[in-house]
């Protein structure tokens, strides 16, 4: 059974017991559902995703971060992945200097992707540095380049390995940062070299149809494309694709995430798991001052809400278990820097930079 945020609605009417919308508002417990629903994926990091950095020349069609809310409410809108501050370097001072809400982001010399083809001929940089991930995000779990694992680090650490590992040129990334260089960006270290390899597309609307792709098997002859093999089904399963990001030369970020809103979508996690957003949305509503409120019965579905939380968790413990992360029941150990050990810092470097590597 699925379930949506209408029918969703209608449970907690009928267990409050106020069909008609008379105490509770049919605006106000979407609210508390919806309330719920964030809460209940943040806290449980139960729904897996993965979000591409695509690795081509990047460019900029936003300035603002309203600008960017605008694009991301409007269906159809290409939005870029980089804020168009400036084109040029030679423009990075001016900006700073004296221009309203100066930024050191950038350059960003390009509108639309299609233009990136040109930055080679006119000589402009064509890296990869920075990526601002989905506001949904609640936790990165694995970041790969080339199908190979990036390792993470906190700026400071990373400031120590190289004072200027923010100003390198492009290079295969071996490790990223996420505490430093705004709200949900990632940083690469080094960037990549804007080198992977898409294929061209045909025309600037619509879905894929067909590809040159000669391993490619179609089944049937009439319809939309629907499903490719091997290929992970980003932002829900459902929909048609549009775009195909190749493994090779390429980032991934694999996330956890916020389901997507009810306005327009339904739950995303198993129907089972339903109740317990019921059952925080009724405690939302109890809790609230008013002819309705009950404290005491707010907070027994509170517990409930929970203990719909611990069940999840204990669900993806089982669900990870299954995981192989090394073979053997111990890791290699590396050889000792002879018998006296290896060497160490004096202990006010802390534990991270005693050990010389």
């Amino acid at each position: 059974m699925s379930f949506d945020l209408e029918s969703a609605v209608v449970k907690v009417q009928k267990r409050l017991d106020d069909e008609d919308g008379v105490v509770w508002t049919e605006a106000e417990l979407q609210m508390y559902i919806q309330d719920g629903y964030d809460l209940f994926c943040r806290r449980t990091r139960c729904l897996f995703d993965i979000w591409v950095v695509e690795n081509t020349p990047q460019v900029g069609n936003w300035s603002t971060d309203l600008e960017r809310f605008l694009l991301e409410q409007s269906p159809g809108k290409g939005l870029t992945d980089e804020r168009l501050h400036f084109t040029a370097d030679i423009e990075r001072n001016k900006r700073v200097g004296g221009l309203v809400g100066g930024s050191t982001e950038g350059p960003t010399p390009a509108t639309s992707p299609h233009e990136g083809a040109f930055f080679d001929h006119f000589e402009q940089p064509a890296k990869v540095a920075t990526s601002r991930l989905p506001n949904s995000i609640v936790d990165i779990i694995r970041v790969t380049w080339d199908e190979l694992e990036v390792y993470p680090e906190n700026s400071p650490d990373m400031r120590m390995q190289d004072l200027q590992y923010e100003r390198r040129e492009g290079g295969d990334p071996r490790h990223f940062t996420f505490d430093k260089d705004g709200f949900k960006t990632l940083r690469l270290v080094p960037p990549a070299r804007a080198d992977a390899d898409y294929d061209t597309v045909s025309g600037s609307w619509g879905t894929m149809t067909q590809t040159t792709d000669t391993t490619v098997t179609i089944v049937g002859s009439y319809g939309i494309l629907r499903e490719i093999d091997g290929a992970f089904p980003s932002w829900g399963p459902h929909g048609t694709p549009t775009r195909q990001h190749p493994a090779a030369k390429n980032i991934s970020v694999e996330v956890s995430r916020l389901g997507r809103p009810l306005s327009q979508y339904g739950f995303e996690i198993p129907s089972i798991y339903v109740k317990f957003i019921i059952f925080w949305a009724m405690r939302r509503a109890l809790q609230k001052n008013g002819p309705g409120q009950d404290l005491k019965l707010s907070k027994h579905y509170e517990d409930r809400f929970e203990m719909g939380v611990a069940r999840m968790r204990t669900r993806l413990r089982k669900v990870n278990k299954e995981i192989v992360l090394s073979m053997g029941s111990m890791r290699a150990q590396p050889e000792p820097f002879g018998n006296m050990g290896d060497p160490t810092l004096p202990y006010p470097y802390g534990p991270r930079g005693r050990r010389f590597s």
